[in-house]
């Protein structure tokens, strides 16, 4: 799990802040396409409000 690596944490911490993330969100925020997964419309919605934010941090 790249996600796991490049946030130096174990996968049950990504699974959980995931899970809380979509049940604030009311949304499932990715979803399986093919043998991947990709953003739903609401997440990619998102992405650039929070980059901007991240980037003032």
């Amino acid at each position: 799990m790249r996600a796991v690596q490049h946030l130096h944490v174990t996968p049950s911490a990504v699974s959980n802040s995931l899970a809380r993330l979509r049940s604030l969100l009311g949304d499932p925020l990715v979803i399986r396409s093919g043998r991947g997964i990709v953003p739903t419309p609401h997440a990619a919605s998102l992405a650039p409000a929070l980059k901007r934010a991240l980037s003032e941090l």
